[in-house]
């Protein structure tokens, strides 16, 4: 892909028009090739759509860069990793061996990342997210619960705004369209933490 590139910007072509020379002209190489897929259109069009992916992502790889380089900035390119996001159908279209180039190298490619304290992945489904915060609301509720008796009412809605509130608010208006599921695990956190603010069984 690399030299149709190259080709085609000494032809003048950018954008799309360069996009379109580029996968023009890796279409006429195949077909000058003895290859299955010529035989299977269906794997043709998700070759296709991994060229696409990957043409755009080091495409804007290259913007970033620029930007970088003259704000006289660097990235850590071993620190560096990318997903891509989309429903499970579309990323089944993507190959696996799709790469993105920076710097010349290639960073991994992961499912889901933990950003700010808030995991991504790759089909936003949120799930290793709520994993996460149930965990941490969990065991500050054990604690909680042990203490609650020997404390006042005033203090102990202080230490529930500090155990539970701080996480269900946290980045909210970015997970918060979670699925039922994932919202019955968070209300049933958030009725036993009422539990034990109001010393109430029930």
């Amino acid at each position: 892909m690399e030299k149709f590139i190259q080709l085609g910007e000494k032809f003048g072509l950018e954008g799309e028009k360069l996009l379109e020379f580029v996968l023009e002209q890796e279409e006429k190489e195949k077909k000058l090739e003895t290859s299955n897929l010529q035989h299977h259109p269906s794997c043709n069009l998700f070759s296709r759509t991994s060229q696409i992916f990957e043409y755009k992502m080091n495409h804007d790889m290259k913007l970033i860069q620029s930007w970088l380089t003259a704000n006289k900035l660097t990235l850590n390119t071993k620190k560096t990793k990318f997903t891509l996001i989309g429903t499970p159908f579309n990323l089944s279209k993507v190959h696996n061996d799709i790469t993105e180039q920076v710097n010349n190298k290639s960073p991994e490619r992961v499912s889901e990342h933990k950003t700010l304290r808030v995991y991504i992945d790759e089909s936003l489904t949120w799930h290793s997210h709520i994993n996460d915060v149930t965990k941490k609301i969990s065991a500050g509720l054990a604690v909680f619960r042990r203490i609650s008796a020997t404390i006042p009412f005033d203090t102990r809605r202080n230490i529930y705004n500090a155990l539970v509130t701080l996480y269900f608010n946290y980045c909210s208006s970015v997970w918060g369209n979670i699925g039922k599921g994932l919202s019955a695990k968070l209300q049933k956190l958030q009725n036993r933490a009422a539990r034990i603010v109001h010393q109430s069984r029930l």
